[in-house]
């Protein structure tokens, strides 16, 4: 050992220590995996409905995932609660993961857009163009997420999008927030406010008559400090008529003569 390099002993002293944790702890590269192979089989699973309609088919799901690791449930949430309890850990896992499924996306040529646009096809995709993971930390200015997407060839009337995340360490009285405009100069607005743990969601249906043009959204979590936002998608998905009267929520306008924007309820 003596004959190795001191740098590459450095590297190597350093590599064990971040993956040093308790012998009942699931190593954070190997939680990684397991993570990302839990995030694609959920999104699977939240895009094909009719084969995984209930939590106990999504069970079975989870669980062949844990056996594809040689795990099983209980390992699984006792190493997560070790995590919960280390946060930076918890961090540090976080971050390999979003780098393992970077990687597989890159692999498979599945890479995404730059933000300034991006172009999806298919009749339900993610179409969020930031980080899935954020830490939302005393240093911030403020606990809001927004996204803006401008429309291409792949948009349709009565598109809806569900914007979805899992928020670790906290359960804020989360705020969320859509504007829609749409060729003609009309606009349609969604407020609306949600409680819970850990996952929370919100959906936007577009006008199934108009063709839209852009879409803006916000999500403010309060001023609740160290929380941690996971699992962030943002899914549209063709129009669905048995979800469109769900669209009594939100406010329309249309244009009046000299660009103002009047309400129509």
């Amino acid at each position: 050992m003596k004959k190795l390099p001191a740098l590459f002993l450095f590297a190597l002293v350093a590599s064990v220590g971040c993956n040093r944790v308790p012998g009942h702890v699931i190593p954070p590269d190997d939680m990684a995996e397991i993570m990302a192979d839990l995030n694609t089989a959920e999104a699977v699973a939240e895009t094909n409905h009719a084969m995984f309609p209930n939590d106990s088919t999504r069970r079975v799901l989870r669980q062949s995932i844990y056996m594809a690791h040689g795990i099983t449930e209980a390992d699984f949430d006792s190493s997560m609660m070790w995590y919960g309890r280390n946060i930076d850990r918890y961090v540090e896992m976080c971050e390999l993961t979003i780098e393992t499924l970077e990687a597989r996306q890159k692999k498979l040529g599945m890479q995404m857009s730059d933000r300034m646009g991006m172009s999806v096809s298919g009749d339900s995709v993610d179409v969020w163009q930031s980080s899935h993971y954020l830490n939302l930390n005393n240093r911030l200015p403020s606990r809001i997420i927004y996204f803006t997407l401008s429309a291409d060839d792949n948009w349709l009337p009565g598109d809806y999008y569900t914007w979805r995340l899992k928020v670790i360490n906290g359960e804020p009285s989360t705020q969320w927030g859509f504007i829609a405009e749409y060729e003609d100069g009309s606009v349609e607005t969604l407020n609306l406010a949600t409680t819970g743990r850990l996952w929370t969601e919100a959906s936007f249906i577009s006008d199934s008559t108009k063709t839209m043009k852009e879409i803006r959204g916000y999500v403010d979590l309060g001023e609740q400090s160290g929380l941690y936002v996971d699992s962030i998608t943002l899914v549209r998905k063709r129009v669905d008529p048995e979800k469109y009267s769900q669209r009594y929520r939100q406010r329309r306008f249309r244009s009046a003569e000299g660009g103002q924007i009047i309400g129509t309820r």
